[in-house]
């Protein structure tokens, strides 16, 4: 069986280069149930005012697209097209990061729910120029939630692991994902990152190799 939980990070530290003769190490992003439990709990415990919903809301922004934590902060209405289906990110990092992904049924839930609560709010539908998400950061809110559930720590960017590992685990092509995730690699960095789970599913699949019989 494959284990979500355990990822493999490329690099030794942040901001390293991978060389050919690097051991990846290992990283952390949450199983699906556990993630979802710790969506729940912000929007629990960070309630008044209507924030903990924000709160959570934005992490899913992340989680759900793959986006980086300053690409969802910036995602505004126009960027979301609900007629083509596609996710506009600005992103900056680089000249790959700017990209048009479609959107996951995940994501395209999350915006129409979070419009809806746009117009109730403001009596009127938001400006195409409005950012999605009113807030910018969740980090606080992160550790908060992984404490009272006694979860490993989630960061902003294992958001972002957690939609790779999910994508992987649910058939999408590393060269594919890669555009996704706004990389320019054709995919090598991912095969490094997630190598487990790409060996895994090989093995999957070999049971579905048939030779008509043949023993």
């Amino acid at each position: 069986a494959v284990h979500e939980n355990v990822i493999v990070a490329a690099g030794k530290r942040k901001g390293s280069k991978l060389r050919a003769d690097d051991k990846p190490e290992p990283a952390y992003a949450p199983e699906t149930e556990v993630m979802e439990k710790i969506f729940a709990e912000i929007e629990a415990g960070w309630g008044i005012g209507g924030w903990g919903v924000e709160l959570a809301d934005f992490c899913r922004g992340i989680a759900y697209p793959g986006s980086r934590q300053a690409e969802a902060a910036g995602i505004t209405w126009a960027d979301v097209s609900t007629a083509t289906g596609f996710l506009k990110i600005e992103g900056t990092k680089t000249a790959s990061a700017k990209r048009s992904v479609p959107m996951t049924q995940a994501f395209r839930v999350l915006a129409e729910r979070i419009l809806e609560r746009r117009k109730k709010s403001l009596g009127a539908s938001p400006l195409r120029t409005d950012r999605v998400f009113r807030v910018a950061e969740a980090q606080k809110a992160l550790d908060r939630a992984c404490l009272v559930l006694s979860a490993k720590r989630v960061t902003h960017h294992n958001l972002r692991d957690y939609f790779c590992t999910r994508a992987i685990l649910s058939g999408v092509s590393i060269r594919v994902l890669a555009r996704w995730m706004g990389h320019a690699d054709n995919g090598a960095l991912l095969l490094k990152r997630y190598s487990h789970i790409n060996d895994a599913d090989s093995a999957a699949q070999a049971v579905k190799v048939n030779f008509g019989g043949a023993s």
